[in-house]
């Protein structure tokens, strides 16, 4: 019967199929690296997903508010930021409601999943 190998610093790449290079990223810890980079862009997109998860969630609660609001304005006082793409399209008739629901039902999981992705789970932050 054959002995197993004994590893060294030189049978490693062999014996695993590792490269040098893949040794000397382990060596510098590369992989923690990547994360610490990936975090910050993580942390961006949770943040914004939020952000737009809120609107959303406010726009179905103010649908009719914002129907009645939509019917009183006059179009010169519609130049807000927040009408680039449609002011509260949802109360305008361009979103319909069940596709509205859907969209906030379906978007305001993502940033607590992402949130839980970069920090681990703060059951305590989620009832704020």
């Amino acid at each position: 019967m054959r002995e197993p190998p004994v590893l060294n610093a030189v049978s490693v790449p062999v014996a695993f199929g590792l490269s040098r290079v893949k040794l000397f990223l382990a060596l510098s810890r590369a992989p923690h690296g990547l994360l610490a980079l990936a975090a910050p862009a993580l942390g961006l997109l949770t943040v914004f997903a939020g952000y737009t998860a809120v609107y959303a969630l406010n726009d179905v609660v103010d649908y009719r508010v914002d129907q009645e609001k939509l019917r009183l304005e006059r179009p010169e006082e519609g130049h807000y930021l927040d009408a680039v793409f449609a002011r509260h399209p949802l109360a305008a008739g361009r979103v319909s409601l069940p596709e509205g629901l859907w969209w906030t039902g379906a978007s305001q999981p993502r940033p607590s999943r992402w949130s839980w992705a970069c920090n681990g789970p703060r059951p305590w932050l989620w009832s704020l």
